[in-house]
């Protein structure tokens, strides 16, 4: 039986996910920057008129996915082929798709402002990471809706990467990286794409389901495990299974109506009447390095049984 295979994966995910945290590439040079203003433009480009027939607007959105990611995938698929070290293409593939710090650091600055009474600040240090309108919220508001960005953006910047890296490879985290970006651009939120991205949203979906699934079960079962009775984890919808996963994590409601370029979405409410506060984002951080750490304590688990089932041989 070959381990090495094996290891060097494990090893991989271990160094890439620690890098990612600790070691985070500046924003103006991440990759993934590059390629959500590249995707900005592309969206602006193929999406000119959003009165075009349903049809015309849905095949503009699956052929521009297509036409963005194909090409990178291809030629990154070659050059794959002729490296020496693959192990090192890998690594550097999966740490540039990973974004969990600027997430976090985003996240820990509206907490901080709204520690400070600072309501103005809050709102602008959240409005980078939500599509909703933020100038009506209050801080109960800003509250609820950096927890909920917080959730669902660790779980495609971070997690959703992870598993899928594990399920088909470097290659394969990228091409799930390239669509999150151009859904985040393209989100059928925004009126111009609300029929341009359907398909996207729907692959989009199908992607994060699994994730949702895996992920709501860790965050109940580090901390309060005796709520994962209370979890349903067959809605097919990985926004709502995740928001409900940390409504009864943090004990408080999360979801429900929000204004969306002026206009009020209604949105099913989790948990109980109490309100989000400040603490909550806290407790949210601690929660994900627990959840971090469980992963990481899996991973060397499975690397010490590894090698010592390849040193004594049965």
């Amino acid at each position: 039986m070959q381990t090495t295979p094996v290891i060097l994966e494990l090893l991989i995910v271990l160094l890439a996910a620690c890098a990612a945290w600790h070691l985070p590439l500046p924003l103006q040079y991440h990759p993934l920057v590059v390629f959500r203003a590249l995707c900005q433009r592309l969206v602006k480009r193929v999406n000119p008129d959003p009165n075009r027939s349903e049809i015309q607007l849905k095949t503009s959105g699956v052929l521009a996915v297509t036409v963005f990611i194909g090409p990178w995938l291809l030629i990154l698929f070659i050059f794959r082929q002729l490296v020496e070290f693959v192990w090192l293409f890998d690594f550097l593939i999966l740490y540039f798709c990973l974004e969990p710090k600027p997430l976090h650091t985003g996240h820990q600055q509206v907490t901080n402002a709204l520690t400070k009474q600072q309501k103005l600040l809050a709102r602008d240090w959240l409005s980078e990471w939500v599509l909703r309108d933020v100038d009506r919220l209050s801080e109960v508001g800003i509250a609820k809706a950096s927890i909920e960005s917080y959730l669902l953006n660790i779980q495609q910047r971070f997690f959703a990467i992870l598993f899928w890296y594990f399920v088909g490879g470097s290659l394969a985290a990228l091409a799930v990286a390239l669509i999150f970006c151009f859904y985040q651009q393209s989100n059928p939120k925004i009126d111009a794409f609300s029929t341009f991205s359907k398909p996207l949203a729907g692959i989009v979906q199908c992607l994060l389901w699994p994730v949702a699934v895996i992920l709501s079960v860790l965050l109940l079962a580090v901390s309060k495990p005796t709520k994962l009775v209370d979890l349903s984890i067959w809605h097919f919808c990985p926004k709502r299974l995740l928001l409900h996963a940390g409504a009864l994590l943090l004990n408080c409601q999360l979801s429900g109506p929000a204004f969306y370029c002026g206009e009020k979405r209604q949105s099913e409410r989790f948990g109980a009447a109490r309100l989000p506060q400040v603490a909550d984002i806290q407790l949210l951080f601690k929660i994900m390095v627990r959840i971090q750490l469980v992963l990481l304590l899996i991973i060397v688990i499975i690397l010490t049984g590894i090698m010592i089932f390849a040193l004594y041989p049965a």
